[in-house]
């Protein structure tokens, strides 16, 4: 097998769409979209997002929002943000129980702003050679 590989414009990474004001709500509605309709069409696996796995992996995105490589979110905001999380996860808790017995996808899970851009207008999600 051989793999062929295309340069993308990297001023169209989200990460510097962001960094530079260019990002557009259309382009977050479509990129929701399209996530949704893959969690939608993903196999269900049982077992694997426990309540207590779905709170630490909510912690882990706010840390990196926060931490210096990523930091985007004031510090006193992200304090806010953490805080309200806290109180949503102690609160969601019995759902997210509840869920993990119906919901449950078994997806890479690696979304952030490194490895999303935008080409010919749309959000296309990549890692590794993806």
């Amino acid at each position: 097998y051989a793999v062929v590989m295309n340069r993308f414009d990297e001023s169209e990474l989200f990460l510097e769409l962001v960094r530079s004001g260019r990002i557009m709500p259309a382009d977050i509605a479509a990129l929701a979209e399209q996530t949704a309709r893959f969690h939608r069409t993903a196999e269900f696996v049982p077992g694997v997002y426990t309540a207590a796995r779905v709170a630490e992996l909510a912690r882990e995105n706010l840390e990196a929002l926060g931490s210096d490589e990523g930091r985007l979110v004031d510090r006193a905001l992200l304090r806010e943000l953490l805080e309200l999380q806290e109180g949503a996860l102690a609160r969601l808790t019995p759902r997210f129980a509840a869920r993990e017995r119906s919901h449950a996808r078994l997806l890479h899970g690696d979304l952030h702003l490194r490895n999303v851009v935008r080409i010919a207008g749309r959000p296309v999600p990549f890692d590794g050679i993806e």
